[in-house]
């Protein structure tokens, strides 16, 4: 019997109400095009919070051992398919991001949806709960009549509320004593953890340290980490509008993920991650899959449109402190195509033991001032998991933009000068040609899925439609 078998948490639900009338960050009206519904739930009960036993190795085999406890209540973000034969049977439990000091759903994504998964988001972290000081963003601030009751006693204590909301989405979802089930009777085969960020983090510590004591998870996905698990024991949160608070405080250490786990882990990058995550790479195995898109970056024009659009809906801010007012063009290459073909290899390799392919990573060189991506002629990075936008660039797409703050995460799209653009593509023919070869080599790696190829295509006419 594992450390918390018997804490089992209530749940309540589905949540109504408050001022706004809808849950916080909720997907909305593309759900329903998918035949999808959304509903929202609380948690309540007692967590405990860990300290580590033994050394914190970079082999990443860490012991943990309960060092108190503290009162919960915490929500659940469920989405699913409202017919159950849509369901393909695994559900994605996800650590909700806050280092906008609000809660974002990083991986939503219409692949989530068109390839069946149930989805549920966890509010783990304190930040998500009640904000940072001074900064009037979260649950409780956002809609207090609705998640006043919320109450979360610090992020030492995260890692068990992840697991006790996680626990109530399992196959056998023990405990429903209340009768409520958040699934609503879908037959669950797999339950795969995923975090992105600063939640990567905080998930490669969980799986590091508490895996081993719980044994809730079948597989993990880990996206945009930077290969430095968090800490353990630590309240501290990274807080984005803080010039102090930096990635390498909140993580100061790289390490691997542990090898023994028994359980897939996938980890998929955008190449901002590359460098500080060059010394923490471990071998593709039975257990481990690491894919690197070459020439995207952490955060992308494609992708903050979308967060920015459910930030406007919802009011909110994204905080930022003051940076340099000549920064480059934000990159322009979203990696989330990429990310779709990873969960479709992800489902395959947790549900049916299909091994996901291995790809190429992005070229790096160490030397006397540490690791670079090594890059060709245009200002590419070699090697990669490779998009048409990359293959067949017009600009130099870069994860890497040399500045020190949270503008990093923007990386860089610099457009080329005409004679470049002459001198790679005579005509408009030739630039959608490469384009084809390029996209179709991608869909027969396994990174591009069909949409995939279809929207790469569309963005290679808009861009023919702008060559000189």
């Amino acid at each position: 019997m594992t450390t918390h078998q018997r804490r089992l948490p209530q749940l309540s639900g589905p949540i109504a109400g408050g001022t706004k009338g809808y849950p916080f960050g909720q997907v909305g009206e593309p759900l329903t095009r998918f035949g999808y519904a959304e509903h929202e739930y609380f948690v309540a009960g007692t967590a405990v919070r860990y300290e580590h036993v033994g050394d914190k190795g970079f082999d990443g085999v860490w012991g943990a051992a309960p060092a108190g406890e503290a009162a919960f209540t915490t929500r659940m973000l469920v989405a699913l398919p409202t017919d159950p034969a849509a369901f393909n049977g695994t559900v994605i439990v996800d650590w909700l991001n806050v280092s906008a000091g609000f809660e974002i759903l990083a991986l939503e994504d219409d692949a989530i949806w068109e390839q069946g998964f149930a989805y549920v988001g966890i509010s783990a972290q304190h930040v998500g709960v009640h904000g940072h000081p001074g900064q009037a963003l979260a649950l409780t601030s956002w809609d207090p009549e609705r998640y006043d009751s919320l109450q979360q006693p610090g992020d030492s204590y995260s890692y068990d509320i992840f697991s006790q909301a996680a626990r109530l989405v399992t196959a056998d979802r023990p405990g429903l004593s209340s009768g409520v089930d958040p699934l609503r009777g879908l037959q669950v085969r797999n339950v795969v953890a995923a975090g992105g960020s600063q939640s990567a983090g905080r998930l490669a510590t969980y799986l590091n340290a508490v895996q081993p004591l719980e044994r809730i998870f079948d597989a993990a996905l880990l996206f945009t980490y930077f290969g430095m698990p968090s800490s353990l024991e630590d309240d501290a949160t990274l807080n984005m509008s803080d010039p102090d608070s930096t990635v390498e405080q909140r993580y100061p250490e790289p390490a691997l993920l542990r090898s023994d786990l028994g359980i897939p882990l996938f980890v998929i990058n955008s190449e901002c991650e590359t460098l500080p995550h060059a010394f923490s790479r471990q071998p593709d195995d039975n257990g481990y899959r690491f894919w690197e898109v070459a020439g995207t970056s952490h955060a992308t024009v494609p992708d903050m449109g979308a967060i920015i659009a459910k930030i406007m809906r919802d009011g909110l801010m994204m905080p930022m402190p003051e940076g340099p007012n000549d920064l480059p063009p934000m990159n322009e290459v979203s990696w989330r195509p990429v990310a779709a073909a990873c969960l479709a290899q992800l489902h395959r390799w947790v549900d049916e033991g299909v091994l996901p392919s291995v790809q190429p990573r992005i070229s790096v060189s160490v030397g006397s001032v540490g690791p670079t991506i090594d890059r060709d002629a245009l200002g590419i990075a070699l090697g990669g998991i490779r998009v048409p936008q990359v293959d067949v660039p017009t600009a130099a797409h870069s994860g890497v933009n040399g500045i020190v703050g949270p503008a990093f995460l923007n990386g860089s799209s610099i457009p080329f000068d005409e004679a470049t653009l002459r001198r790679l593509y005579p005509d408009a023919a030739t630039f959608l040609a490469a384009n084809h070869v390029a996209a179709q080599r991608a869909f027969a790696q396994g990174v591009l899925l069909e949409r995939g190829v279809a929207e790469a295509m569309l963005a290679a006419q808009a861009a023919a439609a702008t060559l000189p």
